[in-house]
């Protein structure tokens, strides 16, 4: 064998990828993103890339062209390295064998981000061989997910984004996401109350500041002419009252800090304050709102104001930008978050997020929380891997827009063949 070739595995019985093709897809933004199928000669998995607005500085590189063609955001390039150099490294390969899969395009990247290849190219090929792996052996997704990574396939509680403010809205907001995250048990009963109280706040918004406040943000929630925190939770406090909610429905933010601070300063409503202070102001809003949870309280390379807030006990510290489902940020930050975001195209890989997740539960940070991006299409793979490993939320956004309801659809249907 030559020096830097691959050497072939093939397991007898078991179906080796025959093929590999991608081209570009719109998401929900009207951007283009990569779109692949893999195949083993009888079965065909599909993997379609998501894409991030507010995104951390750590994450896999989402490769554009930067060219003339949609302003720049066109991804012919990525799209080019899956149908030859990732095609030429995975084609022969076991489908079931994932993490071999993802450990050959990694090598093949050489870099510490896929920046050769691309991190939507890689998340795409690597989201369809897990789909296709499933097909091959005549299982869901998520029971390919649990076989191959967890034996503990669970149903998540679902966080709703039902106001968004930040990069996700053109108010003046400065908190990216504004989430209810109703506690009955079942999921059935859970979406159904999201979509009650979701659309008892489009009526309220409506009568108090006009109906084309009811405009949505990138997620589905609705982007009223608001600027504090406050008003926002409290516009949600009536909604879940008046649907008839009261008492089963917990609240949580995500602040995105990223998006609203500049040479050591954050501006929150309206006030510019220091990390210290915006500690309190956490700490004051969580006991006000009674928040289950609080994502991405300050920008990712202060982690002693995680920690100080952790230490506060008024909510749960989740880590989204700070650690990027990366299981060596995890570790490095386990001090000061209670959980993390998992968002596979973050990190590159379906594995390398199964990585994320083993070390979040081996550090105690197991307020994990499966998650969408702003950028979205109709694939459902994110609702699959939640459950599959067993993670305890998922959030994908507001009871509404398509790209949205697929998801939360998918969980549906999920928890109806389980009832079989």
């Amino acid at each position: 064998m030559v020096a830097g070739e691959r050497e072939l595995v093939i397991i007898v019985g078991a179906a080796n990828i025959v093929d590999v093709k991608a081209r570009w897809i719109l998401d929900s933004r009207g951007k283009p993103t990569i779109y692949c199928e893999v195949s083993d000669g009888k079965n065909v998995g599909i993997g379609r890339a998501p894409s991030g607005a507010s995104t951390g500085k750590k994450e896999a590189l989402e490769l554009r062209d930067k060219g003339k063609d949609f302003h720049g955001f066109g991804v012919s390039n990525a799209v080019d390295n899956i149908n030859t150099i990732v095609k030429d490294a995975i084609v022969g390969m076991v489908v079931d064998d994932i993490t071999s899969i993802d450990k050959a395009m990694e090598e093949i990247d050489g870099s510490e981000n896929f920046s050769k290849i691309g991190g939507n190219a890689s998340v795409a090929v690597s989201m369809a061989c897990a789909s296709c792996a499933a097909k091959s052996n005549g299982e869901e997704v998520y029971e390919f997910i649990e076989r191959r990574f967890s034996q503990n396939a669970e149903m998540p509680k679902a966080m709703f984004n039902i106001i968004n403010g930040g990069k996700h809205a053109g108010n003046r907001l400065s908190v990216q996401e504004f989430l209810i995250v109703p506690q009955y048990k079942r999921v059935e009963d859970n979406i159904k109350a999201a979509s009650e109280v979701y659309w008892e706040l489009k009526e309220i918004i409506k009568k108090r500041y006009g109906k084309e406040a009811t405009n949505v943000g990138d997620e589905g929630g609705f982007a009223p002419p608001l600027v504090e925190s406050g008003e926002a939770l409290t516009l949600i406090e009536e909604a879940v009252g008046e649907s008839g909610h009261s008492g089963k429905v917990r609240k949580s933010i995500d602040a995105a800090a990223d998006s609203f601070y500049n040479n050591g300063i954050y501006n929150i409503d309206g006030k510019e304050v220091e990390g210290g202070e915006l500690v309190d102001y956490y700490v004051a809003l969580a006991k006000e709102y009674s928040l289950l949870s609080i994502e991405d309280p300050f920008v990712g390379d202060s982690l002693e104001n995680f920690i100080e807030l952790k230490k506060k006990d008024v909510s749960k510290i989740i880590g989204d930008d700070i650690t990027v489902t990366n299981g060596k940020l995890v570790e490095m930050n386990k001090e000061g978050i209670n959980g993390i975001i998992v968002k596979p195209n973050q990190v590159g890989t379906v594995s390398k997020a199964v990585e994320a997740v083993e070390t979040a539960r081996k550090v105690g940070a197991t307020f994990t929380i499966g998650s969408h991006r702003s950028g979205e299409t109709e694939d459902t793979f994110i609702a699959d891997f939640s459950v599959g490993m067993g993670l305890p939320y998922v959030k994908f956004g507001a009871p509404a827009r398509g790209e949205r309801t697929a998801k939360y659809n998918r969980l549906l249907d999920i928890e109806w063949k389980w009832k079989q």
